[in-house]
């Protein structure tokens, strides 16, 4: 979010990571994996910030499909199986 943005809406949107639990309901765990799918985040120093706003679009757009799927890995027959 720009600083007009935030001069248009009159607020300020980020929050802790560490305090997401509070800000948004959800785990900082689950912000870092949002992360690795696109949400952006904002690092000052150790702190790390996250944007409410940002947070719902990321949630109501959905998850965005990867470019290459994950291969899909086959179990093992267990000993009883291998055993008969």
């Amino acid at each position: 979010m720009s600083i007009a943005a935030l001069q248009q809406t009159g607020s300020f949107d980020l929050f802790r990571l560490s305090k997401s639990k509070a800000a948004v309901d959800l785990a900082p765990n689950t912000l870092r994996a949002y992360f690795k799918d696109g949400l952006n985040f904002y690092k000052r120093g150790k702190a790390i910030f996250v944007s409410r706003t940002e947070v719902e679009a990321y949630i109501r757009k959905g998850p965005q499909p990867a470019g290459t799927p994950e291969p899909q890995t086959q179990r093992r027959p267990g000993k009883r199986a291998l055993a008969a």
